[in-house]
């Protein structure tokens, strides 16, 4: 069986936490069929009821009726992430009824007690707390406020009213209900103080994530990036090619900026924009740069765009070398010469690749400076993945470039 790249890896990694309902509808629907399972096996098992009809229709509709107040205290008013939350929770509530259940027979207990049904209602108002604060940018008041409204609602409509106070005061639901709540509270709080002082709120940065995630909309994460962006000049170098009638060209260009920080923020596309912005005769290399080199805002994207309309050029000429590798162990540099500009191709192809570090570019560069070269060109390939180790190699790279130019 052939080795699972490192994104096969880091896939199978997180494969649990891209779990999420492609609809709200499908939400919506999957709620409804928990909160009857929680009505019917509660009532039927529990409570030991032969009527089961009213307890899995009184829990719906206490699930449909509070459904819509979680609206007025989310955000953004985004009906669909209060949907997938209450799936969510709702999953908890039931499961906690089964370990009861489990309980019951595997310590051969004579009965089932409320206090497992009663831990997955206080365990469901746990998850909200924590969600509507960090996802649905509620306050830690609003969100203890919202808590319990829809769980303790299909508590009480599914409980008989003559329990409801002996499962309540349980002593046994006092502890541990209230450290579920308590750390629900202090993750709550301690998260959003995580990025402090560089980052005001934790918890803004997240919901501006997951609002660009499923809104496609770039601009509160934006605004929050910008914030602790700093100006930098940048360079982007272009190799145009004409035809001897100058009606065609064609250009490599290779700019100092990187792509990212990822979609649809700032600058993630960039190689793509350049390309329509040259009329889609462009070839976009990617250069030796990194993330620190991302744009922010697609405001600095189109600022960035427009200058390339200012580009002048240097050297001008109709001959070229014919093309030179140099291979050092794992680490290859190829290229050829235009006049006095060289063009450099770096690899570590087929063996793992990132981001190559800037002082593989300054070495190379000041080579080329003492030898009289007019420019080079380096292209950073980023054409390989697997198992990366740079600080080995990337001498090889630069002594390999120096051996060509």
């Amino acid at each position: 069986m052939p080795e699972k790249d490192d994104v096969s890896k880091i896939h199978d990694k997180y494969t649990l936490s891209l779990i999420n309902p492609s609809s709200h509808y499908i939400s919506l629907a999957a709620s409804i069929a928990i909160a009857g399972l929680i009505g019917a096996f509660t009532a039927s098992t529990y409570l030991g009821s032969t009527e089961l009809i009213f307890p899995t229709l009184a829990v719906i509709a206490a699930l449909v009726g509070t459904q819509f107040l979680d609206i007025l205290f989310a955000k953004h008013r985004e009906y669909s992430k209060s949907l997938h939350v209450s799936l969510f929770g709702n999953g908890l509530f039931f499961v906690s009824t089964l370990i009861g259940y489990g309980a019951m027979g595997l310590f051969e207990k004579d009965g089932l007690d409320l206090f497992y049904v009663t831990m997955g209602m206080v365990v469901f108002a746990s998850f909200r707390i924590g969600i509507f604060t960090t996802i649905l940018g509620a306050s830690l008041k609003k969100a203890w406020a919202v808590a319990f409204i829809q769980p303790m609602a299909m508590y009480l409509v599914l409980v008989p009213s003559d329990m409801w106070i002996s499962s309540l005061t349980n002593p046994w639901i006092i502890l541990f209900g209230g450290a579920f709540l308590g750390l629900a509270t202090a993750w709550s709080y301690l998260t959003d103080k995580a990025g402090r002082p560089g980052l005001r709120s934790t918890h803004e940065l997240i919901q501006a994530y997951v609002t660009s995630m499923s809104r496609k909309d770039p601009a509160p994460l934006e605004e929050i990036i910008e914030k602790s962006s700093t100006e930098s000049t940048v360079s982007t170098s272009q190799l145009k090619f004409q035809s001897t009638d100058k009606d065609n060209d064609f250009r490599i260009v290779l700019p100092d900026i990187h792509p990212g920080p990822f979609h649809p923020i700032g600058g993630s596309n960039i190689t793509g924009l350049i390309y329509k912005e040259m009329d889609s005769t462009a070839m976009v290399m990617h250069s030796i740069s990194n993330h620190d080199l991302n744009l922010p805002t697609q405001k600095e994207v189109q600022n960035y765009l427009q200058s390339l309309q200012e580009s002048k050029s240097k050297q001008n000429g109709a001959v070229c070398t014919e093309p030179v590798s140099v291979t050092m162990n794992k680490a290859r540099a190829s290229g050829l010469l235009f006049d006095r500009t060289a063009l450099l191709f770096l690899s570590l192809s087929p063996h793992g690749m990132e981001d190559l570090p800037p002082n593989v570019r300054s070495e190379i560069e000041q080579f080329a400076e003492n030898r009289n070269f007019e420019q080079v060109l380096i292209v950073d390939t980023h054409n390989a993945m697997g198992k990366k180790d740079f600080k080995r190699r990337f001498r090889r790279f630069a002594f390999g470039s120096k051996i060509y130019t």
